[in-house]
C-alpha cells in the first residue's frame, strides 16, 4: 500500500528562476511551462530597481554580455516590467502554479503588495538592508527569509521583526556557489523545525546552492516543508548563479523534484507504526504485535 503524504509532510517545491530568463518573455513562458511540468510548487522571480540597488561605480563596471559592456547594460536588460509579470500571471494560471518574487528594495515590496501578491521573499542578499526589511514588515505580506550570511541571534531579530506575518517560511541557505556539502549545516533545518513547533507560523525550509538533490533529500529528514532551486534554460557562462543551476533543458530539475518526492515518502510522519509493507512475511507475527 503506497503512503499518502498529509499536508504537513508535503514538501513545497519552488522553481527559482532568478533573472535566467534574461529579460525574454518566450524563454521566461518555457522556463514555467518546463518548471511546472517537472513538478515545482511555485515559480519564483526577482525585482529590483537597478538604478538604485548597486551604486554607480558598480553599474559603470565592465561586464561582458549580449546586452552590452557594462554591468549596467547586463542588470537592466534581465529586470522584468509589468508585461512580464503580467505573463506570468497568465502562464501560471494556465499552468495552475502560483509565483510570487524576491523583492530586493522597499520599491519592490510596495509593487508587489499593490498588485495583492500575498507572499514576497528576501533573498540573503538583503538580509542587512534594515529599511526593506521594515517595508517588507508592514507591509503585512507572509514572507519567505532565506538566512545565509547570517547569525542565530539575527534570526531571532528577524522574527520579531516580522510577528504580523501569518506565515514566514524560514530558509537555511549558504551563500555559496556552489555552496560544499561541509558547509551547508542542514542540522539548522531541524532547529527551525523546532522552533515551527512553538510558532506555528514557521514553515522551515532549505534555500540549496549545493550541486544536485543529495543535500536536498537531507533537508527533507530535518524537516524542510520549502525547498528553493535555481533553475536555467541551457548553459550560459555570463550569467549569475549559472553554475548552482539545473537545466531545464536537460531533465535535471525533473529528476530533482523526483529525488524529492521520494525522500517525502521515506521520511514519513515519524510516528513510529507497523507499515503495511511489514506484512509480507510473517503476518500473524505483525498482527500480534499491533493488538
Amino acid at each position: 500500500m503506497r503512503r499518502t503524504l498529509t499536508n504537513a509532510q508535503k514538501v513545497e517545491i519552488v522553481a527559482e528562476l532568478t533573472t535566467n530568463h534574461f529579460g525574454d518573455l518566450r524563454r521566461l513562458e518555457r522556463m514555467i511551462r518546463r518548471a511546472s511540468d517537472a513538478g515545482a510548487d511555485f515559480i519564483k522571480v526577482q525585482r529590483r530597481s537597478v538604478e538604485d540597488f548597486y551604486t554607480d561605480t558598480q553599474l559603470a563596471a565592465p561586464y561582458e554580455s549580449p546586452f552590452g559592456t557594462t554591468f549596467r547594460d547586463y542588470r537592466s536588460a534581465l529586470e522584468l516590467h509589468e508585461d512580464g509579470f503580467a505573463l506570468l500571471d497568465r502562464v501560471c494560471d494556465e499552468e495552475g502554479i502560483p509565483w510570487f518574487a524576491s523583492a530586493l528594495d522597499s520599491q519592490s515590496v510596495q509593487y508587489f503588495a499593490q498588485r495583492g501578491h500575498s507572499l514576497v521573499k528576501l533573498p540573503s542578499t538583503v538580509s542587512h538592508h534594515s529599511d526593506l526589511i521594515e517595508a517588507a514588515a508592514r507591509s503585512g505580506l507572509d514572507v519567505v527569509l532565506s538566512t545565509g550570511m547570517v547569525s542565530e541571534e539575527y534570526v531571532d531579530l528577524l522574527l520579531r521583526k516580522f510577528e504580523a506575518a501569518g506565515r514566514i517560511y524560514l530558509l537555511q541557505c549558504i551563500s555559496a556557489y556552489p555552496a560544499p556539502v561541509d558547509a551547508c549545516n542542514i542540522a539548522v533545518v531541524r532547529s527551525y523545525s523546532e522552533r515551527s513547533r512553538v510558532d506555528p507560523r514557521i514553515i522551515p525550509g532549505y534555500s540549496s546552492h549545493d550541486d544536485g538533490s543529495f543535500v536536498s533529500t537531507l533537508a527533507v529528514a530535518a524537516g524542510a516543508r520549502m525547498l528553493e532551486k535555481h533553475v536555467k534554460l541551457g548553459s550560459t557562462s555570463w550569467a549569475h548563479f549559472d553554475e548552482v543551476a539545473l537545466d531545464l533543458e536537460t531533465g535535471a530539475f525533473h529528476d530533482y523534484v523526483r529525488d524529492v518526492r521520494y525522500a517525502e515518502l521515506a521520511t514519513g510522519s515519524g510516528r513510529k507504526e507497523v507499515e503495511a509493507a511489514e506484512h509480507h512475511k510473517y503476518p500473524w507475527r505483525v498482527r500480534e504485535v499491533a493488538q
